[in-house]
């Protein structure tokens, strides 16, 4: 049998897919409710498919089959996925949301189901404002995205088992073809239009703006509940992996190529010169990353989790895409 050092866990969907404990869910009609008239469907199970009852849940059931088969195994990504609804920087939106608008929750206490949310930040299920997950021959197209107390419960799960821990923030596309987020982009460049359509859809949530509430596994945010740019996922996870206790490496993104190479109106062959003689360039959404990578640094310093390249833990980086035209 081939060896394992490390996976992917996925799907990055599912509302309660990672959690330890046990869920079940009541969500409209997908031709009905929300989307029409129609009738809240029967309670059924959401991630303890193997233990009616909800003794047990499917990811606890996956985490022990993969360690009994590839105990070797030492890192797991977490994928954790958010929305984008436009391939155009200028106006797209990248956001959280669920296919239980409006529906209801229970969670299992070990002896009794009992009401619960779906929750992200600030956001529940019953949010007004909440931008509904499409729907692909009479089904959702995805998955909802993970609730902060399930990727908080996952985390500590994981680090208990003894991986490591890489958090990778995931953007699904939910437009016509389902396009890869490396589509993302604007044109023409060359231009402060283009440095603009950059700015709106890195957005402008601030560290400041973000609370991590150990007490209920989330983080409060004090911005706009609608406010669904990028910033404010990376922020909001930074925040959520210090309610975690932290993890070996967080990702600020990954293959977001078509806003790599968008270019300002400074931009030159040559590059401009720094005051150290050092060759700059005008990419707004290179630099944008940059600021989010000392901005998340400075989430996890605040919180105590230093960078250490001894253990390789609490560390930051962005996932490049590596394919050429």
């Amino acid at each position: 049998m081939a060896e394992v050092f490390g996976v992917c866990l996925l799907p990055a969907t599912g509302e309660f897919s990672y959690d330890t404990v046990p869920a079940q869910g009541a969500r409209w009609n997908p031709t009905g409710g929300p989307y029409g008239t129609g009738a809240l469907m029967p309670s059924a199970p959401i991630n303890c498919y193997y233990a009616p009852g909800g003794t047990k849940t499917d990811y606890s059931y996956a985490l022990d089959q993969l360690q009994a088969a590839h105990p070797e195994c030492q890192t797991v990504a977490l994928v954790i996925a958010w929305f984008g609804n436009s391939t155009n920087a200028a106006s797209c939106q990248i956001y959280p949301s669920t296919t239980y608008v409006a529906g209801l929750f229970e969670s299992w206490t070990g002896s009794a189901w009992a009401g619960a949310n779906w929750q992200c930040s600030n956001l529940t299920q019953a949010s007004s404002g909440l931008i509904p997950i499409s729907l692909t021959n009479g089904s959702f197209t995805y998955g909802g995205t993970p609730s902060d107390q399930s990727v908080v419960r996952c985390i500590q799960d994981l680090k208990s088992r003894g991986f490591r821990v890489i958090f990778y923030p995931f953007i699904l596309m939910d437009v016509t073809g389902e396009p890869w987020r490396g589509w993302i982009t604007y044109s023409p460049d060359l231009s402060s239009a283009a440095t603009s359509a950059v700015s709106a859809f890195l957005g402008s949530a601030a560290t400041s703006q973000f609370t991590p509430d150990a007490n209920n596994l989330t983080v409060v945010y004090s911005g706009s509940s609608s406010d669904y740019t990028y910033r404010r996922m990376i922020l909001h996870y930074a925040n959520l992996c210090v309610v975690a206790g932290g993890v070996d490496l967080f990702l600020i993104g990954s293959e977001l190529r078509g806003l790599e190479v968008v270019r300002g109106p400074n931009w030159t062959p040559a590059g401009a010169t720094d005051a150290d003689g050092h060759a700059i360039w005008d990419y707004p959404f290179v630099a944008g990353l940059t600021q989010l990578a000392a901005d998340v640094r400075s989430v996890f310093d605040g919180a105590g989790l230093t960078k250490n390249l001894t253990a390789w833990k609490n560390l930051i980086a962005y996932s490049p895409d590596w394919s050429r035209p």
